[in-house]
């Protein structure tokens, strides 16, 4: 027993979960609480778009933290390629491939620690002015629909011609 003053040390270790925790210590008949925090994760933006011809590399930073927090990324559209890494703790920057848009415009997202980042690529593709037209009965009445053509880039080769 230590007459006056004292010291008390602790340690304590990392909080991998993801809820805040508490603890208590006990000295003197006195409580000290220690409250940690879980943890926590955030993007550098919430999303990127792609051009129709596809990106190399594209990628964004998940921050986290602390160092011993873990994480997995998944896609969930097959057109977003080689994901890198798929799991990892504390920060990482995470890289993907857009492949090439052929097709309408598409959205899909890669999601890492449980944050979406959405990727919005542009594509190619046809719109009608109408889906649909009534004739009267006679048939002479004459009408017409537009066949719209688009393209979001001015840039394109031959991937939407």
């Amino acid at each position: 027993m230590t007459n006056g003053n004292a010291s008390v040390n602790y340690a304590v270790l990392a909080n991998t979960n993801s809820q805040t925790r508490t603890g208590h210590i006990f000295a003197a008949g006195q409580t000290h609480t220690v409250t940690q925090n879980a943890c926590g994760f955030s993007l550098d933006s919430s999303g990127t778009n792609a051009p129709v011809n596809g990106a190399s590399l594209d990628n964004f930073t998940l921050t986290a933290n602390g160092t011993a927090c873990t994480w997995t990324a998944s896609v969930d559209v097959p057109w977003l390629i080689t994901l890198s890494p798929t799991n990892g703790t504390g920060t990482a920057g995470i890289s993907f491939n857009v492949q090439s848009n052929a097709g309408v415009s598409r959205t899909g997202t890669v999601t890492a620690a449980g944050i979406a980042y959405t990727i919005s690529q542009d594509g190619c593709g046809f719109s009608l002015s109408t889906n649909a037209t009534t004739v009267v009965a006679d048939g002479l009445s004459f009408t017409n629909f537009f066949v719209n053509a688009f393209r979001h880039q001015l840039h394109l080769d031959s991937l939407c011609e």
